[in-house]
Parts: structure tokens; C-alpha cells; sequence
């Protein structure tokens, strides 16, 4: 599959995935911290299932794994509730710099350059 359409479906996926968490968040259930951990739960229950039909086995070595799962699980929370507060139109475009921010820490952090 072309990787234009992959990332126009990622767009698409993510807007319906901020839409649908400002409902959520907003109606159905009041504490973002709970939110926070029945979305990252499903979510990784089907991220995992979807490896390992893929190929994807446990790893060898976990303290890089443990380390980006607590930084999701505090990422994931805070824009949760930043979502809660805040309108889906300034949050979301707000949220899609994270990009940028990734290359540049990964730049300074790891020393990490285009090839």
C-alpha cells in the first residue's frame, strides 16, 4: 500500500480517535485518569494481538520497553486531560507537533541525523 494513503488514513484514524475521545472524556466518563487507563489497556491489548499475528514476539531486553511505556502512560494521560479542557480545534493541531518535537529531542538526545 502506497505510504501517501497509509498516512492519510493515520490522519483520518486520529481525528475520529480526538473526536471521539473529547465524547468520551467530555459524557460518558467524568475521571480522565480511568479514561487514561482503559484507553492505553484496549489499546495495547490490540496493538499486541496485531503483532503477534505479525510476527512479533517478547523481547529480550525490557528496560527501554518499560521506560516508553511510562512515558505513554503519562503522555497519554496529560492529553487526556488537556483534551478534556480544552476545544477538539486547539488541542488537535496543538497535539500534531509532537513530530517535530520527536525529531528534535531525538537529534539532540540520541544524535540521531537523516542519512
Amino acid at each position: 500500500m502506497s505510504p501517501i494513503i497509509l498516512a492519510w488514513v493515520a490522519s483520518v484514524t486520529y481525528g475520529l480517535y480526538t473526536i471521539t475521545a473529547k465524547l468520551i472524556g467530555k459524557y460518558q466518563i467524568k475521571n480522565s485518569y480511568q479514561f487514561s487507563f482503559f484507553s492505553i489497556l484496549f489499546s495495547s491489548i490490540i496493538m499486541s494481538v496485531i503483532a503477534y499475528l505479525y510476527g512479533g514476539r517478547l523481547a529480550v531486553s525490557w528496560p527501554y520497553i518499560i521506560f516508553a511505556a511510562l512515558a505513554t502512560v503519562i503522555g497519554e494521560t496529560l492529553y487526556l486531560i488537556a483534551l478534556k479542557t480544552l476545544d477538539v480545534s486547539v488541542m488537535s493541531p496543538l497535539f500534531n507537533i509532537r513530530v517535530a518535537i520527536t525529531v528534535i529531542l531525538s537529534f539532540f538526545i540520541l544524535n540521531d541525523t537523516a542519512h
